[in-house]
């Protein structure tokens, strides 16, 4: 059986003017049996693997491949996040 619980960040954002603005968000979800689907599908992650690697040797990025690094980053935290809060909260029930 599937259990909810819910977490909270705060996310920041620049507005048009260039100002940045914080404001919290949460987020109530469904907690699957299956904790192993709160992480990068394999392709994707291999993708930000080869970005990573490429960015450490020195290699420069394009504008496109910075900006795709940067939010396949947030993504995998974002699931790591998840999948921490998730087995915590079975570990409580």
């Amino acid at each position: 059986m599937d259990k909810a619980f819910a977490t909270q960040w705060m996310v920041s954002t620049i507005n048009e003017v260039g100002k940045t603005m914080s404001q919290h968000v949460l987020i109530q979800i469904e907690m699957p049996a299956d904790l192993i689907r709160f992480k990068l599908p394999k392709g994707v992650d291999k993708r930000l693997q080869s970005l990573l690697d490429r960015q450490d040797q020195g290699k420069k990025l394009t504008p496109a491949e910075r900006l795709e690094t940067e939010g396949l980053v947030n993504l995998a935290e974002l699931l790591s996040l998840l999948r921490l809060r998730a087995e915590r909260v079975s570990r409580e029930l």
